[in-house]
């Protein structure tokens, strides 16, 4: 499978990763490579898969496939900080879902190509530098004088006119070592198209997400972070 790279540091890739990967983009919206692009780099940044796959932190990060942001999640069951509005409406719960348990074949076309340019060629490092977190333009411009922001040092990049704003922070915008990758063959992609993993098929079972295609969700690096690792550790037990 394919490696990314990060100074001299691989970050290993698996079928189960890239599978995950486009169901996030399937679902996110916005220009799909900008979105891949954030996603990985974010992943590198909070320690990649030394510290987790890329499949948990996009199901950490992304509402559109997250486990917590199920009809049954902590955000959208009675008594959920989300239950009752719009993100947590039957209708886009069962979406989620759905969405979660999508075989590869069943992606959009521009969600599946958009992985595979992201992980199969080298020119992720070059698109958008420093992107490592999005969200809606609303949710964005009542955050951006707050404390979160002030803390992580955010600052508005010149991306795509795709609904999204995409942001860098202090961290990575210290760090000068563009992502560079090591494609696999092509060929392994036949193991990611038979990939049947059910709907909550290795769900974290605690993690909380930063999720930020909503105007509702908050983003929490540190948080979303622990919740992954925690998740992972209770797998390893």
């Amino acid at each position: 499978m394919s490696v990314v790279v990060h100074g001299s540091v691989p970050h290993d890739v698996s079928p189960e990763d890239v599978l995950w990967l486009g169901r996030a983009l399937d679902g996110e919206g916005g220009d799909e490579r900008a979105v891949a692009a954030t996603l990985i780099q974010r992943w590198v940044m909070l320690g990649g898969s030394e510290r987790m796959s890329l499949s948990e932190m996009v199901q950490a990060y992304c509402q559109a496939i997250s486990p917590l942001w199920l009809a049954d999640g902590a955000r959208c069951r009675p008594g959920g900080s989300a239950h009752g509005t719009r993100p947590c409406a039957p209708e886009v719960t069962a979406s989620r879902a759905r969405r979660r348990a999508r075989p590869w074949s069943e992606l959009r076309e521009e969600a599946r190509d958009a992985a595979v340019w992201a992980l199969y060629s080298n020119e992720l490092g070059d698109y958008l530098p420093g992107s490592v977190h999005y969200a809606t333009r609303a949710l964005v411009a009542r955050k951006l004088r707050g404390r979160e922001a002030r803390r992580d040092g955010w600052q508005v990049l010149d991306g795509p006119d795709d609904g999204h704003t995409y942001l860098s922070t202090t961290q990575s915008r210290e760090d000068d070592q563009r992502l560079r990758v090591i494609p696999g063959d092509l060929s392994e992609l036949d193991a990611v198209a038979q990939l049947r993993t059910r709907a909550d098929a290795r769900r974290p079972r605690s993690t909380t997400t930063s999720s930020t295609s909503s105007a509702s969700a908050v983003p929490f690096i540190a948080i979303a972070l622990g919740g992954v690792l925690l998740a992972s550790r209770r797998r390893r037990a």
